[in-house]
């Protein structure tokens, strides 16, 4: 159950992320403002929970500026790419305002203002941006206020086709060293030297977009693809063009841009039969289709389908529909059929629960938050790992964390795949730490602060909120971490055709287990289970039972009972022979259990006495 504390810390837990990623980005200044909104939302939500108000009408507001702050522009970013992809720019530039009514500070206003002047020129008032951009950059505070003046006028230039306005503009006053810092307007640049047949330029501006920033980062990959296409148009290379945009590079780029650069590369083909290109732009054009055909390296490859991860979603949530339409009780008895991580069936004897129980939850609401951290990591740890040791890597979590809970866990009732989604997080915990120099260090060391705060705030709201199993967490967690330095790429196993082969076998081995764990779970009744649970001795009202060990009693009202099965039993004695009476005993799945009490209930011989 979502309660009003865990709901306050979830929304805590949104802010402190994204609080971060700002920090670890360096983005922090131009985004004062929107930070600011952040730490005030924090500072509420901190205050809701530590003053024990998380109920309250603050708390609520605070829960939704979080989900607002967080969601929000993340959906709007998509929007904007989406508009922009289809060449609409009024519509982007809507967007984009809006979303620096949500995020604002100078960046958002920046972007939205860059937009508004494309959208002008688009319209036909090019001539009178370019005349207001001009008086800007001469009153402009500072040489970076003029710098991103300067950037906006050779931009809006490009986009009115005025390329040699536009090249000397940057020519004169940014350099390419300024340009390779922004490869967006990197791109324009090498649009602008293609249009004005300066191949020579166009190549080395090329060579900066995949030297930059654009050739390590990850979301910069449709990007790269883009400039890596231009380019070769105005190379000519008319087949290397078709190529590209026939593949997965050229599926992002909507219809008219296909026609464009083809119409381009070959009306170039035809003026390089006449002056053939200097060498250096040939060869790198070689080398950028080679590069744009190979497969790439994990930092820059684009998104598999992750058919693992899906797999898994599928399973949980066909599992939870099977169990609700089969068991549609939810109570502790249906999920302790269902094969729950019920401590005293798996000591007793039940150890496929320690696979079932990762398949299990307890409603919609939980199979949602768990299926969207399993989405959210799962993609990504799949494409690093492969999917066969990624599915290693989350078998492995998971049975840690419920080997951990069944030890050293608070209760003795647990569902959830929140254990093997833990130790995703501390995979990718590690993985970051150890493969320095593998992705650009600005994303990695985002990545990595983020889940490092993820998790600790995870932990923290398991210890806050007494329902949550963070035994599981913190052993899932722990699992993960030690999984990934044995299965990681580059891990003790090894790449090689023995640690393949080692891989593979587990993977199958854990398979089979989950497979063979949902056979008996399946052939194995509830009064089953019962029937073995170690018992013991103890006394109510003048009567001994033999009832599990870990039932409570309640001698004050003459009571014991199961905490987790809703089960209670009353015992007094009536001529020398012991009464029971349950409200559970007309439940078929108790009366096995309840029989055998019965049978075993006996007349205490020394019963002990109330005082008077």
């Amino acid at each position: 159950m979502l309660t009003p504390d865990l709901l306050v810390l979830l929304a805590a837990t949104l802010s402190a992320l994204q609080i971060v990623t700002l920090i670890v980005r360096r983005e922090h200044v131009d985004e004062a403002p929107y930070l600011g909104l952040l730490v005030a939302d924090l500072a509420a939500l901190a205050w809701a929970h530590l003053a024990g108000h998380p109920a309250s009408a603050i708390a609520f507001v605070g829960e939704a500026v979080a989900v607002v702050l967080t969601f929000a522009p993340r959906i709007l970013d998509g929007a904007e790419q989406g508009a922009l992809a289809r060449d609409e720019l009024h519509r982007a530039e809507r967007v984009a305002w809006f979303r620096a009514l949500l995020m604002p500070g100078r960046a958002a206003q920046r972007r939205h203002r860059r937009l508004r002047d494309l959208a002008l020129a688009r319209s036909g008032g090019a001539q009178a941006v370019i005349r207001r951009l001009r008086a800007e950059v001469e009153e402009a505070r500072g040489p970076e206020a003029a710098l991103a003046l300067r950037e906006e006028l050779a931009t809006v230039l490009f986009f009115d086709q005025r390329f040699s306005e536009g090249v000397a503009e940057v020519e004169r006053h940014l350099g390419l060293a300024y340009v390779q810092r922004r490869p967006v307007f990197a791109a324009y640049l090498l649009r602008a030297y293609g249009e004005l047949g300066r191949l020579g330029h166009a190549a080395a501006v090329m060579a900066l977009i995949e030297d930059g920033p654009a050739g390590r980062d990850p979301h910069a990959a449709i990007l790269l693809a883009q400039a890596r296409i231009t380019f070769l148009a105005f190379s000519g290379a008319v087949e290397h063009v078709e190529a590209l945009l026939a593949g997965q590079a050229g599926s992002a780029l909507p219809e008219h841009a296909h026609q464009l650069l083809t119409g381009i590369a070959r009306a170039r083909a035809h003026r390089i039969e006449i002056e053939p290109l200097a060498p250096e732009v040939r060869a790198l054009g070689e080398t950028i289709f080679s590069r744009a055909t190979l497969p790439r390296p994990v930092e820059t490859r684009a998104p598999r389908r992750a058919p693992a991860t899906w797999a898994l979603i599928a399973a949980n949530t066909a599992v939870f529909v099977a169990v609700l339409a089969l068991l549609p009780d939810a109570d502790g008895g249906a999920l302790v059929r269902a094969g729950a991580l019920f401590r005293p069936a798996t000591l007793g004897g039940e150890w496929w629960r320690l696979y079932t129980g990762m398949f299990l939850h307890a409603g919609w609401l939980h199979l949602g938050i768990n299926m969207y951290g399993l989405y959210l990591l799962g993609r990504f740890t799949e494409e690093v790992f492969g999917t066969v040791r990624y599915l290693v890597v989350y078998f492995l979590s998971g049975l840690c964390g419920a080997l951990s809970s069944t030890l050293v866990g608070a209760g003795a009732l647990s569902v959830g795949a929140s254990g093997a989604i833990m130790g995703l997080l501390g995979a990718l915990i590690v993985l970051l730490v150890l493969k320095r120099g593998s992705w650009p260090e600005r994303w990695r060391k985002t990545l990595l602060w983020n889940l490092v705060l993820l998790g600790a705030l995870q932990i923290y709201i398991g210890f806050a909120i007494p329902m949550i199993d963070n035994a599981a967490h913190v052993g899932g967690m722990l699992g993960g971490a030690a999984a990934t330095l044995l299965f990681a790429p580059g891990g003790l196993v090894g790449s090689g055709r023995g640690g393949r082969a080692l891989s593979r076998g587990l993977a199958a081995l854990l398979l089979a287990g989950a497979l063979v764990a949902g056979a008996l779970q399946a052939r194995t009744p509830l009064g089953r289970t019962l029937a073995r649970l170690p018992t013991h001795e103890v006394k109510l009202a003048g009567a001994l039972l033999d009832v599990p060990d870990y039932w409570e009693l309640d001698p004050e009202h003459a009571v014991v009972g199961d905490p987790y099965l809703d089960i209670k039993v009353i015992a007094h004695t009536d001529g020398g022979r012991v009464q029971l009476a349950s409200s559970s005993f007309a439940d078929p799945r108790y009366q096995a259990l309840l029989a055998k009490l019965r049978d075993t209930a006996r007349v205490d011989p020394a019963p002990v006495r109330r005082g008077d």
